[in-house]
């Protein structure tokens, strides 16, 4: 008969991230007056010490196979994130473009949206770090991490607005611009009502117009995925616009740039081919 420890290791094993909570709850089946403290010391700290169990953060832990050191190779992020502060966080940015598949160059960096600021932490060869989300209820969509687990991850109108937002988490404008160029399956009504939602700012419309007119027009850049975003979504941001001229980037103002009237933006000279050569 398999000891009660084997079975949280084989439980372990199958979930790949357990929390300690629900550990206890596995325990407490049969013991329901068993303490949290009994459990870690009697269970837990063992597992740890035979290498069984790795822990990964404060309640958290990762299974580990026979003879496997580490989790540079069996880490899923996905899981982790879903498992981190009982799946309070939201994948955003770069991680969610990575998350549907779309992001240029795979990241070392984790970044979940938390309304309560942590210090990173490292998972195998992966930093999971803390960055503000405005408006953490718009545009957040539950989806599948394993068959049994689930993950909050911006959707895909957000995670196209953010990319455009805070570039640098995008992982800079080429990264972004190439990542975005596949992002298929956009609502363009939807991408509306979440920017709006957003409260944005003026370079961020622009921004937004900027970058559609270059996936859905450009002759060399264009992308099949825009092909049938409508004129109307072009119509509604260009309402919105103040008459001033703004900076695509800050970074810019010391270089030569170009002047996009539509758009009313400066960008850096040979910034379209620049940031989406090679695609």
């Amino acid at each position: 008969m398999k000891s009660e420890r084997s079975l949280l290791y084989e439980k372990a094993l199958k979930e790949q991230v357990i929390t300690f909570n629900e550990i206890v709850e596995f325990y407490r089946l049969n013991n329901p007056s068993l303490s949290r403290k009994v459990i870690h010391q009697a269970h837990v700290g063992p597992l740890v010490e035979q290498k069984k169990l790795l822990r990964i953060y404060r309640g958290l832990y990762h299974a580990l196979l026979p003879f496997q050191d580490n989790l540079d190779q069996n880490l899923n992020k996905f899981l982790v994130a879903s498992k981190f502060h009982n799946g309070k966080e939201v994948i955003c940015y770069h991680t969610a473009l990575e998350y549907y598949g779309v992001a240029y160059n795979e990241f070392n960096d984790v970044y979940l949206g938390s309304e309560s600021f942590f210090r990173p932490f490292t998972v195998g060869n992966a930093v999971f770090r803390s960055v503000a989300l405005k408006h953490p209820s718009v545009g957040i969509v539950f989806r599948k991490a394993t068959e049994k687990s689930q993950v909050k991850v911006t959707s895909k109108e957000r995670t196209f607005i953010d990319s455009l937002d805070r570039v640098r988490y995008a992982g800079g404008w080429e990264e972004a611009l190439k990542s975005l160029e596949n992002l298929s399956g956009l609502d363009f009504d939807k991408l509306l009502e979440v920017l709006w939602l957003l409260e944005p700012k003026q370079i961020l419309i622009r921004k937004v117009g900027f970058v559609l007119e270059i996936l859905r027009n450009h002759p060399t850049y264009k992308s099949v995925y825009y092909e049938h975003l409508p004129d109307k979504v072009f119509r509604a941001l260009e309402e919105r616009l103040s008459n001033s001229w703004l900076y695509i980037d800050r970074s810019f103002q010391q270089e030569k740039t170009t002047s996009i009237s539509r758009w009313k933006l400066l960008v850096s000279k040979d910034f379209i081919e620049n940031n989406l050569r090679g695609v």
